[in-house]
C-alpha cells in the first residue's frame, strides 16, 4: 500500500487496512498530515492541526487492547 493510496482511502478502509496490520496507524496519521499540509493552504478548511503534538497512548505499553480497562490494567 503506497502513501498516495492511503490518503485517498475512506474510514472503513482505513481500518480494516489497521485491523489487518497492512499498515500502522501512525503511517495512516503521517499520510493524512502530509494531505493537510499540501491541499489545506487552498482549500483554507483546516482552523488547527495538532501535528507537533507527541500523539498519546491508552495504554502504558504503548499498544490499544479493545480488552482494556480505561487504565489498561487488564
Amino acid at each position: 500500500m503506497g502513501a498516495a493510496e492511503i490518503g485517498w482511502l475512506d474510514a472503513t478502509a482505513l481500518a480494516e487496512l489497521i485491523r489487518t496490520r497492512q499498515v500502522s496507524s501512525v503511517e495512516v496519521v503521517r499520510r493524512c498530515l502530509e494531505r493537510i499540509e499540501g491541499i489545506d493552504p487552498r482549500l483554507n478548511s483546516i482552523v488547527t492541526v495538532l501535528a507537533d503534538s507527541p500523539p498519546k497512548s491508552p495504554c502504558p505499553s504503548g499498544r490499544w487492547r479493545p480488552d482494556a480497562s480505561p487504565n489498561c490494567t487488564r
